[in-house]
């Protein structure tokens, strides 16, 4: 088994979003260990370690969005893009310890989103993840 992992994935195509939906970042540009699944927008902690994780997202004009991160549905932190008139963006990055099975995902917040197609996938949003060795 590999003792390293780590991932990073884009969105490709825009998206609407809705309450306490887990964003599914539909392109897997890394996937060292195979750990992210794009179709469930999950990384699974393959072993035990000390995990960086990254999100950015760019919304479109006049479109707001609150995200977290959350591990094992428990919100770890929270992030903000949006702009009047333009294309608003955000990032955060935190360090989580994980063990075996570990879930970390990103979530819309409740309420705290515009309506419409919200997210500009033009491979300007991404998730990101990898051990800190």
């Amino acid at each position: 088994m590999s003792s390293n992992a780590a991932f990073f994935a884009i969105l490709t195509e825009d998206l609407t979003v809705s309450d306490n939906q887990i964003i599914k970042f539909d392109h897997v540009r890394t996937n060292i260990g195979q750990r992210y699944d794009c179709s469930t927008g999950r990384f699974s902690a393959p072993f035990p370690g000390c995990f960086v994780f990254n999100v950015s997202l760019v919304t479109k004009p006049d479109k707001r969005i609150e995200v977290s991160l959350e591990k094992n549905g428990e919100e770890w932190m929270k992030m903000y893009a949006g702009s009047p008139q333009f294309n608003g963006s955000g990032a955060n990055t935190t360090i989580l310890q994980l063990v075996k099975g570990d879930e970390v995902y990103i979530k819309v917040n409740e309420i705290y989103h515009s309506d419409g197609t919200l997210l500009d996938g033009s491979n300007f949003c991404s998730f990101s993840g990898f051990l800190q060795k």
